[in-house]
């Protein structure tokens, strides 16, 4: 058995969509696709380990999710070594044909 909801009536969800679609999907891609002209990429990339801890936060904020303690630990597991490699400079960094 397939249970379908129906689709948004109104103009609020609608609107919500479309909210969804140009502010946390359009402009906040173009802002990060812009801002990879001035930050390196590897720093880059370690800040986009941060949505999954964001992403929790927002949802025990606005959504009542419980922080577990396993939750936590992962959260600054992410954050600490997102932090760590923040820090290296690109010669430390070796690549895996400079470690063969």
């Amino acid at each position: 058995m397939v249970l379908t909801s129906p689709p948004p009536t109104g103009e609020h969800p609608w609107l919500s969509l479309l909210i969804l679609g140009v502010v946390s999907t359009a402009i906040t891609g173009f802002m990060f696709v812009s801002a990879l002209r001035v930050v390196r990429a590897d720093r880059a990339a370690t800040l986009t380990y941060l949505e999954p801890a964001s992403a929790v936060i927002f949802a025990a904020i606005f959504l009542g999710e419980p922080l577990t303690l396993a939750i936590v630990a992962g959260g600054v597991l992410i954050v600490a070594s997102g932090a760590l490699v923040a820090r290296l400079e690109p010669d430390e960094v070796s690549t895996p044909m400079e470690a063969a």
